[in-house]
């Protein structure tokens, strides 16, 4: 679908031509440049992460994007104007180690040079002497691009022929190339040079490839966030014709400008220095008038070539006089031919050499800058040469001199009189930024791992050394350290008691908490089992004094006794087995699990258990005869009713509980099949395939399970299951003449077991008389089984189940026959089968893969098991005995695959264990959070005496006492607090058992290292479930380790089977226009599945060159098209894969047989993908893919161009056909994906909209409704009437209060024409149509657009995060309850909430439907325990998207360094506030000892002694700030900083203002001027919590382009402000620089020397050091340097570091500086050349208008309501901490409030007096400046959240 914006943007640009100048008219390259970015580029930029878009898929790396990022580093010293520098080696590594940090993040991508990109690297139209140094540049780094690891492609352009070829073969997701950047000075051929790099990438996205910006490109841990320009699709206009020009223009001119290289007689003969120097020293003399001083300067640089490889890499790191002018008026020209000639003879080397990477060729401008001014301050002759060079380098220059001129070395006589002498004077070194020593710190539990860190002590223990100007009596200077606001501990655990609460506080408290527990209720009601049932709560007492560890022992003998024994099978265990995960009575299959009764040793009755037994039989005996007694009178209603008449209400029988009656459940499924069989044979298209393939299947898949079950039953010795003869020969006739007997199990067919049992009664009988004696003998005994315990209850169990086959032999003559008459199907007199177009035509395994695949025994290796009420798989078995064993486990399984149970089981031990262990259960999500509490609640009940069981508590809100429960639902970042919670780590903590941690995989998106906190410092037993879990293996190792650390045992569980298949479509409409006339009633609607096209996910392998993901699984029909197409590519395909023969040993298939069947295709697949020649369309694997992807593609391309050039509206137009449709398929409920809030409403909207104009028509026209008006107008007179004759009657009021009581009320039959007709809903059945009026009506109060409403009463949702929270879980608990059938959502349905559907509908392409989001998604389709199989549905999805998405890959999980300097700070705090408890130290402990921190990509590696060193200078800083005492106590300003914790660290920032005082000048004018108060203290708060990327743009045309008064761009901090901040910054900078210098010379051993290459690790000095007097002297003046890379300091780069990103960018390996641990402000800095900070927030607070915000600012309209909640809850943050300063005496207990729905609290304002901010009181002590601080804060934060509040209510 083209986006509306999109369209308008590219049309804009030929529009706004005309407001300059006529199309055409010619513009100038700087013109048409404006135009450009005006009109297009400064609207196409968003700022993302790249990383979880593409995954593991191929990118194009633009190599020249790749060269500039790398010459335009501005720590490279390379060819700048007036600067000898080249440093060719520190290019390289740069180069290299760019390439290698976006391999460490597991892309995937190759490299590719387009020749017409070439002028912007060679920066055409500088000086000759850049250009042709940049040139080289490229020549050089092109080779050296061709790495190992990757691989490098050279191409002229977009329009060559290669490159398209290339492309359709690989179909890259995305180009990470360069956009030219901002023109920033006039001339040099800027304008000409942005602008081809703008068309080109105009042109890319306009070829369906996105373009990501390089340049611009921040990685961190997890993340490559950057500048992404997504595709336009559709038809677009192509660019105006002057824009067209004036790019061609700019090419002539760039071309032109272009300097030529030199002809070169003679190529080099090798890729040899000697060789390549010979050649270009020749080109040299020959095309040019080489003087004396050329000759003389040209033999220097040979010499410094060739002295190169003989220095150590050390020793080439110097810095260098500042060049006299003259000196480089004269050596820029002579460079600038040597490096053409260079260039000239690297272009001219053989074909076969291009790719030579010259690994031994390097150049140094430095040392040659060096050497010459040796030379020309020295007395170095030719005669000397060998003394200075040393003798081996001045030989070989010798050589190459020959080969060069032939004529002898040149007199530098000559040099030294042309040229002024050179001094030597170096510049003042800069300012030495690392400290000499560290504040003392002495924390014993820290300093005790800390020991191996060696720093030197300062004896000052001053407690602060950054400015301090806080005055004493602030109450910033919080000199009594940091006090809670909330009490921590409840009253319980010794906490103060809660305030008394007035009326109105008391009753506004109690009606929000019944609102929740009613929500609860309802929510619980919704939520389903795996067998589709309703859950059942269990009542779970209360340990009371039972011992928790004789429990732990009693468990342990009980799991042990439920293991098989090593090397036998596992036995059938006892039903009385008491284990850990179970109960102690029996439950049903939707409950977590249970065990049977405890089994007792043999019992005897008493007179009056078998008085109870005989009871029990005579009951049995009872029932069997009434039942058919019913089922008699039953068939006589049935003859009544038509056909469909009669299926219908057989259905409605067999849902009764009588169906539960062995004998009468099978008659009832015989007169079904019976039913079945008629009305096919009344069909009038019986004999249409696709007729017959459903009537087989319905019969197959109700006899099949019917015949296993029966089997089963009697290898049991079991009567769950009855068939008696006749009804035995009814199923097997009919199973033969439809052709499949295969499904008649073999032990029927060879009469091992028979219809009706006998052998079975006969076994009966034996039992019957030893139970007999048995009960003779109890006659004697004393001691029977008292009434009502367990062994009487299984004794009546065991009596009532065998009573059913002891039934009087009149009552088994009656059973033995049918009650009916069964269709006949052979013909009796010839003994033929009469409807022969009953059997199927092809072989029944092939027709089995293909119709029935959803209907196969889905089991894999199930086996009973006393822990659980269903048979669980070994995966599920191995889970149990981990939960058993205190197991940690990471579980990784797909959704549908039955890791609900896990959760529970682990809860349900630990609450039969004791009574004050504690389960935390972390969601992400707070909906998520809400489920699971429902599901607690609706699983469990126990009571204890002043404890909840559950409680939640997200941060927004909490129910419950959070701790003062058994289970904690919560967040991530909830429970970090409360585990750094020092009142907590004594009396909480300890308390928990094991904690849950759902959809793990979130570890890689949050990004902050809130999650690793939570798994490094958890003190209990972990779970972690995911479904989407990228190479688990790697997360899995790390998370290992950490367990291992913690004392605790872990397992890895993968299973990798969904329980029911994903079967997928495309929606494929025949259109010629969009759909305009409204559809008629749904329930006439006449299905089309033709419509949707199956998509095959082998298909996907036409996408480029492919590779199969391990997660692309073929169901049963799949396998069965797959060996089609197989066998048409290749007619020898092993003869074994045909179904008839692989699956001959199997004629009922099971899924388990699919899988190997599967897995036996790929294989083969594979090989053939394997084949060298695989892509040419005759290979077998193209032909394969072909044969599969050929119907899909024909379907798509009709009408793909016309779906994605749609508007918005006419997209939207298809979805209510699309509705009906799968109405008419029974494919309903749907959930519909889009990842933007503002589509998902629109569509809503439209849906609801098309269905009221449909009802519309329908009532005008339609008999039916008038007859319903007409019976409803006389239904209301009736019932006017009867009310008239109850007012003058006497009523029994008492009466009819017990009635009402009782639920006894007369119900009339009302019609509402005012509601939606039920032909024009999409609503369900799940709940009475009263009580969804109500729900939906309760809503009201929310002021929500009307439309939302009716779309509900029309049975269609609205499910995102901007929606109001009390809306969203109706809409939740409406779908699952059946009421809602479809629910249009972003992706807030996909992560872990219950909400199945049975198809889920991608409505249109997104960014965000990336491979994670698309599993996530399509993983809701398909309910278990109500759907066999799920449908996905694409729709406005581009084939080639839908095929990458089948193909793409999980990202593997990563994630974050989390060792903060925040985080330091707060385990700190709660080592002090604990008093040093136990479970704090074990957390340090396990922080410091790991040996591995950070579990991510491998650029973040790290080792145990990189953390403690970066723990100590972390701790450095927190002293040098005042933050911490030396005995680690938290002192001034900790408490602001640690509650900003999410921001850091913006915290730290802030923390450097206010102790500043800067911040309090600036709120000083509050009263003088509080308009530009209020506007600065803004700017500061959004510069440093408001931080939204934008892409930067030029002046000129900022203001053209928004045309705006709004500011658009943060303007510039106050300058004192920023002078405050950038002293913090080289604060932080000297601490961690010092950090760095520390670790380096410390591990010199572990690092070595730095002398190789990342990626080629070619080695940098190869040869002996050179014995000459120059590099003697080189190496005597080698900067000094410990912690940068010298590879960098081969710039002149010492240890003198300008912020930490250049730490960071060039620190040596093996040091590691996590950037977004270190307390700097993020990026982008002040002066960033990329970026500008959105001004979204000051802009907001003028106009606090939504639209004119998201036309405004760089924000999508789907990220506004993110940034705005973002800023808010920060800047709320600041007032809560601010306000708890400011008044330090009030111990007020403050509640939660439901931040996250403030709309919600609009029902309480009704109960208020009045909705007014309290007014402020200045606090008594408290300074002018502070007061004004504050005011600023309370108003800006007043007034943002009101505004914030309004324009999403």
């Amino acid at each position: 679908m083209a986006s509306d914006s999109n369209a308008a943007q590219d049309a804009a640009i030929s529009t706004h031509t005309n407001g300059d100048a006529r199309v055409g008219d010619s513009l100038s390259p700087a013109a048409a440049l404006n135009q450009l970015d005006q009109t297009w580029f400064a609207t196409r930029a968003q700022w993302m992460d790249v990383l979880i878009y593409s995954g593991q898929e191929l990118f194009v790396l633009d190599g020249d994007a790749l060269v500039q990022f790398v010459l335009d580093d501005n720590l490279l010293a390379f060819a700048k104007d007036g600067d000898p520098s080249l440093q060719l080696l520190h290019a390289t590594w740069l180069l290299e180690r760019t390439v290698d940090d976006l391999l460490k993040k597991d892309t995937a991508f190759e490299i590719v040079f387009f020749d017409s990109l070439a002028h912007s690297t060679y920066h055409t139209g500088a000086s000759d002497y850049v250009v042709a140094a940049r040139r080289l540049a490229r020549s050089i780094l092109l080779r050296r691009a061709n790495l190992p690891q990757t691989r490098l492609h050279r191409f002229d352009s977009l329009e060559d022929e290669k490159w398209q070829v290339w492309y359709q073969h690989k179909r890259p997701m995305y180009v990470l190339g360069h956009d030219g950047g901002i023109k920033t000075h006039e001339g040099q051929l800027e304008a000409e040079r942005i602008i081809l790099q703008r068309q080109h990438l105009y042109d890319t996205v306009h070829q369906s490839l996105p373009y990501v910006l390089l340049q611009a490109a921040e990685l961190t841990d997890t993340k490559i966030n950057s500048y992404f320009y997504d595709v336009v699709r559709g038809t677009v206009p192509p660019l105006p014709s002057n824009i067209t020009a004036a790019v061609s223009d700019a090419r002539s001119a760039l071309d032109k400008a272009l300097p030529g290289l030199p002809k070169v007689d003679q190529a080099p003969a090798s890729t040899s220095v000697e060789d390549i120097l010979s050649a270009a020293g020749s080109t040299f003399l020959l095309t040019s008038d080489a003087s004396a001083q050329d000759a003389a300067l040209l033999y220097l640089y040979l010499s410094h070539v060739l002295l190169l490889p003989t220095v150590p890499l050390r020793s080439r790191a110097h810095r260098i006089p500042t060049p006299v002018k003259d000196v480089m008026a004269a050596l820029e020209p002579f460079l600038a031919r040597v490096y053409s000639s260079l260039t000239a003879a690297l272009e001219a080397l053989p074909e076969s050499e291009r790719m030579n990477p010259l690994a031994d060729f390097d150049l140094d401008g430095r040392v040659f800058f060096l050497l010459l001014t040796e030379v020309l301050n020295g007395d170095v002759s030719p005669a000397s040469i060998s003394d200075f060079l040393g003798p081996d380098v001045a030989s070989r220059l010798s050589s190459v001199w020959t080969k060069v001129s032939g004529a002898p070395e040149p007199d530098f006589a000559a040099l030294r009189s042309n040229l002024p002498k050179q001094t030597g004077e170096l510049a003042a070194e800069p300012e030495k930024i690392t400290e000499p020593s560290v504040l003392p710190y002495s924390s014993s539990i820290f300093t005790e791992h800390l020991s191996s860190v060696n720093v030197t002590v300062a004896a000052d223990s001053t407690l602060a050394t950054l400015p301090n100007k806080l005055a004493e009596e602030s109450v910033f200077s919080d000199e009594r350290g940091w006090s809670n606001p909330k009490p921590a501990l409840p009253t319980h655990l010794g906490g103060a008691p809660p305030p008394v609460l007035d009326y109105r506080a008391k009753k506004k408290r109690d009606r929000k908490e019944q609102r929740f527990m009613a929500q609860m209720q309802k929510s619980a009601a919704s939520l389903t089992g795996a067998l589709g049932g309703a859950l059942k709560q269990q009542a779970i007492p209360a340990v009371g004094k039972r011992s928790a560890s004789a429990i732990k022992e009693k468990a342990a003998l009980a799991a042990k006794a439920s293991r098989p024994a090593s090397g036998a099978s596992t036995p059938a265990l006892a039903s009385g087995a008491v284990t850990p995960t179970g109960s102690e009575a029996g439950r049903d299959a939707n409950t977590t699990g249970g065990r049977g009764s405890k089994r007792d040793k043999t019992k005897v009755l008493s007179s009056r258990e078998k008085l109870i037994a005989e009871n029990a039989l005579k009951k049995v005996q009872e029932e069997g005869k009434e039942n058919y007694k019913w089922w008699v009178e039953r068939l006589e209603d049935l003859k009544t009713l038509a056909l469909p008449g009669q299926i219908s209400q057989l259905d409605a029988y067999l849902r009764n509980k009588r169906a539960q009656d062995p004998w009468l459940g099978t008659e009832m499924l015989v007169k079904r099949m019976d039913l079945e069989l008629r009305k096919w044979i009344a069909d009038d298209r019986r004999e249409a395939e696709d007729v017959k393939d459903a009537y087989r299947v319905y019969l197959a898949r109700t006899a099949s399970p019917l015949l296993q079950k029966y089997l089963r039953a009697q290898q049991e010795g079991s009567q769950a299951v009855m068939i008696n003869e006749k009804q035995g020969r009814a199923i097997t006739t009919m199973l033969f003449c439809l052709g499949l007997e295969c499904l008649i199990p073999e032990e029927i067919v060879k009469k091992q077991v028979t219809f009706g049992g006998s052998a079975a009664e006969e076994g009966d009988s034996k039992k019957d008389k030893k139970s007999k004696k048995d009960e003779d003998d109890g006659k004697k005994k004393k001691g029977g089984a008292k009434p009502g315990s367990k062994a009487a209850q299984a004794s009546k169990k065991d009596a009532t189940a065998s009573a059913s086959s002891k039934t009087s032999k009149a009552e088994k003559d009656e059973r033995s026959k049918l009650t009916f008459h069964f269709c006949s199907l052979i013909d009796k007199d010839e003994g033929e089968v009469m409807y022969e177009w009953m059997e199927i035509d092809e072989n029944p395994l092939e027709w089995q893969l293909r119709c029935m695949g959803e209907y196969m025994a889905r089991e894999l290796d199930s086996q009973p098991d006393p822990r659980v009420n269903f048979e669980p798989d070994a995966w599920q078995r191995d889970v149990l005995d981990n939960i058993d064993a205190d197991k940690s486990m990471l579980i990784v399984a797909p959704t549908s695959s039955g890791k609900t149970f896990i959760s529970f089981a682990a809860m349900e031990r630990v609450l039969r264990e004791s009574d004050d262990g504690v389960v935390v259960y972390v969601a992400p999500s707070k909906a998520l959070v809400n489920q699971v509490a429902a599901e607690c609640f609706a699983r469990f009940s126990k009571d204890v005496a002043g404890q909840a069981l559950w409680a939640v508590h997200t941060g927004d809100y909490r129910v419950n006492n959070p701790q003062n429960c058994q289970i904690l639902v919560t967040v991530p970042q909830v429970f970090s607090e409360m585990l750094l919670n020092p009142a907590l780590a004594s009396v909480w903590t300890p308390r928990i058992r094991r904690v849950i941690v759902d959809e793990i995989h979130a570890v890689a998106e949050e990004g902050s290292g809130m999650w690793e906190q939570v798994l490094l410092m958890n003190p209990a037993p972990i779970i972690g479930l995911s479904a989407t879990v990228g190479a688990p293996e790697r997360f899995s190792a790390w998370l290992q380790s950490v367990e291992e650390r913690c004392g605790r045992e872990y397992a890895l569980v993968i299973h990798k089977h969904r329980f029911n298949a994903l079967r997928k479509f495309a929606y494929a409409p025949k259109l010629q226009s969009f759909p305009k006339t409204p559809i008629g009633p749904l329930d006439e609607y006449r299905a089309r599945p033709q419509l949707f096209s199956p998509v095959h996910p082998i298909a996907a392998l036409g996408l480029g060159d492919p590779e199969l993901p391990e997660d692309l699984s073929l169901e049963p029909r799949d396998c069965l098209a797959l060996w089609q197409a197989m066998s048409s590519a290749d007619e020898s395909l092993d003869p074994t894969l045909k179904p008839r023969k692989f699956f001959a040993a199997t004629p009922t298939i099971a899924i388990k047989h699919t899988i190997e069947y599967e897995r036996r295709l790929k294989t083969i697949l594979l090989e053939w993908r394997n084949e060298p020649e695989y892509a040419k369309p005759t290979s077998r694997f193209s032909k394969t893919v072909e044969y599969l992807e050929k119907p899909l593609r024909e379907a798509l391309g009709v009408n793909e161009k016309m779906i994605e050039n749609a508007t918005e509206d006419e997209f939207n137009s298809l979805f209510t056909p699309l509705l009906a449709d799968l109405n008419a398929q029974n494919q309903l409920p749907a959930i519909l994906f889009n990842f933007s809030r503002d589509h998902c409403e629109s569509l809503a909207k439209r849906i609801s909209k098309d269905l009221e104009v449909a009802e519309s028509q329908w009532r005008m026209n339609s008999p039916t409704f008038r007859e319903r008006l007409a019976r409803a107008k006389a239904a209301e007179k009736a019932a006017a009437k009867k009310a008239k004759a109850v007012e003058s009657a006497t009523v029994n009021r008492k009466q009819e209060e017990e009635a009402a009581r009782m639920g006894v009320v007369e119900e009339i039959q009302t019609f509402d024409p005012e509601e939606p007709s039920e032909e024009f809903t999409f609503v369900g059945k799940g709940i009475s149509h009263l009580e969804f009026k109500k729900d939906v009506d309760e809503l009201l109060f929310l002021d929500m657009d009307p439309w939302i409403i009716n779309a509900l009463r029309r049975g269609v949702g609205v499910h995102h995060s901007g929606m109001p929270r009390r809306y969203r879980v109706l809409v939740e608990n409406l779908y699952r309850r059946g009421v809602l059938r479809v629910v249009i959502s972003t992706q807030t349905l996909a992560l872990g909430i219950n909400a199945p559907a049975r198809t889920a509908v991608f409505a249109g392409d997104s960014l965000e439907l990336n491979p994670l989001n698309f599993r996530q998604c399509a993983g809701r389709a398909g309910r278990r325990g109500f759907d066999l199989v799920g449908n996905v549905l694409f729709v406005g999805v581009r084939l080639d998207r839908i095929q990458r998405l089948l193909l793409s890959k999980l990202p593997k999980l990563g994630g974050t360094f989390p060792l903060t300097t925040t985080l330091v700070l707060r385990l700190n705090n709660l080592i002090h506030g604990s008093n040093a408890a136990e479970l704090p130290k074990m957390a340090v402990e396990t922080l410091l000892d790991l040996p591995q921190l950070a579990v991510s990509h491998g650029s973040v590696s790290s080792n145990r002694e990189q953390t403690r060193h970066f723990t100590r200078f972390a701790i450095e800083y927190l002293r040098r700030c005042g933050l911490l005492e030396e005995d680690g106590t938290p002192k001034t300003l900790y408490g602001v900083t640690s509650v900003l914790y999410p921001e850091e660290p913006s915290n730290f920032a802030l923390a450097a203002l206010l102790r500043s005082g800067e911040l309090h000048n600036v709120a000083a004018e509050i009263d003088t001027d509080p308009d530009n108060a209020l506007r600065q203290v803004l700017l500061v708060l959004s510069w440093l919590f408001a931080r939204v990327h934008r892409r930067k743009q030029s002046p000129d045309t900022l203001r053209v382009t928004r045309n705006s008064n709004w500011a658009i761009v943060l303007p510039p901090l106050p300058p004192k402000i920023r002078a405050v901040l950038d002293s913090h910054h080289r604060a932080v900078t000297s601490i961690f620089a010092t950090y760095a210098k520390e670790y380096a010379e410390q591990n010199q051993d572990k690092l070595g020397a730095e002398d190789v290459l990342p990626l080629s690790e070619r080695k940098a000095a190869v040869s002996e050091s050179a014995d000459g007097a120059f590099a003697s002297k080189l190496r005597q003046s080698e900067l000094a340097f410990e912690s940068r890379s010298p590879f960098a300091a081969t710039s002149g780069h010492g240890d003198d570091f300008a912020t930490t990103m250049d730490l960071a960018k060039t620190a040596r390996a093996g040091v590691m500086l996590y950037q977004h641990a270190v307390p700097e402000l993020a990026s982008p800095p002040f002066d960033s050349t990329e970026h500008d900070l959105d001004a979204f927030v000051l802009d907001f607070m003028k106009h606090g208008s939504l639209e004119v915000l998201v036309r405004e600012s760089s924000l999508a309209r789907g990220q506004v309501w993110f940034a705005l909640q973002e800023f808010d809850r920060a800047l709320g943050a600041i007032h809560a901490a601010f306000k708890t300063l400011y008044d330090r005496k009030n111990d007020g207990y403050e509640e939660d409030v439901d931040v996250d729905d403030a709309r919600d609290a609009k029902e309480d304002r009704g109960y208020e007096d009045e909705n007014v901010r309290d007014r402020l009181v200045r606090p008594q002590g408290c300074t002018d400046q502070d007061w004004a601080l504050y005011r600023c804060i309370d108003n800006l934060y007043n007034d943002f959240h009101a505004r914030f509040i309004a324009i999403f209510a």
